[in-house]
């Protein structure tokens, strides 16, 4: 009995579940330039960035010092999306686009780990789409 199509199958046979996976075709990624993308990675980036700093400097007071805990709840969900966003698009750009040299996303990628390192980070990824532009322009 398959329960679902392309990419993903399930085969279930008596108690054993068999899932494989087959790998996306270029037609399945976004259709998008990877100039855009690398604009989109830099403003998640910063995003992320500054929700870990509202994290760790406002939200995290409000729930110790005022017993707010709301503020954890809202700030750190929104910090979790952006994370998970972060790591989707170095992801995508690193491994299925090429268009963002694997050392770079490592740094950008460990950087978003620091309070303010997507700050740092966002001008190695700066150089990096300047460099692009002015390559794709001569």
């Amino acid at each position: 009995m398959i329960l679902s199509s392309n990419p993903l199958h399930h085969a279930i046979m008596g108690n054993k579940c068999r899932i494989s996976y087959s790998q996306p075709s270029p037609d399945m990624l976004p259709q998008i330039s990877g100039m855009k993308l690398m604009q989109f990675l830099r403003v998640v980036s910063l995003s992320e960035g500054v929700s870990f700093l509202l994290l760790l400097g406002v939200a995290m007071p409000l729930k110790y010092a005022w017993d707010m805990p709301s503020a954890v709840t809202l700030v750190g969900s929104a910090h979790g999306i952006l994370f998970l966003a972060l790591g989707f698009l170095l992801l995508l750009l690193a491994m299925a686009r090429a268009a963002l040299p694997f050392k770079t996303a490592i740094i950008v990628g460990m950087a978003s780990l620091l309070p303010a390192g997507p700050f740092f980070a966002d001008r190695l990824l700066k150089r990096h789409l300047d460099s692009n532009k002015r390559n794709s322009n001569q």
